[in-house]
């Protein structure tokens, strides 16, 4: 009984020993580190094309002859667009560029000091759509799908409704706020600017979509809770319309950008 006594005692006082210098113990004696690097390539494309509903590729987008009792139109082709992008964010807007500006140095609130300055009392605050004589105008609106191809048409509709009908107006490089709308409703109480600055990071205007590393989103006023539709590949689709209710006859053209720009 002694000797066993004596040995469990033996035991103890080594166990006591090794967890007093740390070799039984669960903390971290030393720790080192190798270094590790990697660079990941950035890729950025955009492509855009004409294509005709339920068919091929198209060499433009054509109204053709609009009747006068015309209100909203869809024409015969849309616009497919593929793009791919890794940044840590990016948007693709849509515009026209109908004055030539370049948005990077426009102002809006003072378009004299670049030199281009459409006439108000000729051309109004907006330009966005296709542009005629001098004081003709008609707006455009867009609307874009997570769909690689459509085979039908979008309804037309107008992209000032309140509650939305799913269009959105084309934006233009020299868009001025108009004076007369201070206020944006709904929400309450938001301060409306319609220049092309004050829309360029509001969903409902110039983009068309946005993302980031491993997602992406296509706008979609209609979606109540973020206003977007999210795309499991990099290709979707923008259909356009003419909105031809307030315009004078006249023969209208411009040309649609699509603007892939980092955040």
């Amino acid at each position: 009984m002694k000797m066993r006594t004596m040995l469990i005692l033996t035991l103890l006082s080594v166990g006591l020993l090794l967890a007093g210098t740390g070799i039984a113990g669960a903390g971290v004696i030393v720790s080192t580190g190798v270094p590790t690097t990697a660079t990941l390539q950035g890729v950025n494309t955009l492509s855009v094309t004409p294509m005709i509903y339920a068919a091929g590729s198209a060499p433009s987008i054509s109204f053709g002859t609009v009747s006068s009792t015309v209100s909203f139109l869809v024409p015969a082709q849309y616009v497919r667009v593929v793009h791919n992008d890794n940044s840590l964010a990016w948007e693709i807007k849509i515009h026209t560029n109908n004055f030539g500006v370049n948005v990077d140095t426009w102002d809006p609130y003072d378009p004299a000091k670049y030199g281009v300055t459409p006439a108000t009392a000729t051309w109004g605050f907006q330009y966005g759509g296709m542009k005629g004589s001098p004081g003709a105008k008609t707006p455009m609106g867009w609307h874009a799908r997570v769909d690689n191809s459509l085979a039908s048409k979008f309804a037309a509709g107008d992209p000032a409704a309140t509650t939305s009908v799913g269009w959105n107006f084309v934006k233009d490089h020299a868009d001025r706020d108009d004076p007369s709308t201070t206020v944006d409703t709904p929400p309450i109480g938001v301060v409306k600017d319609e220049s092309y600055k004050g829309a360029n990071g509001k969903a409902s205007y110039a983009n068309v979509a946005y993302g980031g590393p491993g997602y992406q989103n296509v706008v979609n006023p209609q979606d109540l809770i973020d206003y977007s539709d999210p795309d499991t590949d990099k290709t979707f689709v923008v259909e356009v319309e003419g909105c031809f209710g307030s315009a004078p006859a006249d023969t209208y053209s411009t040309t649609l950008y699509f603007d892939l720009v980092h955040q």
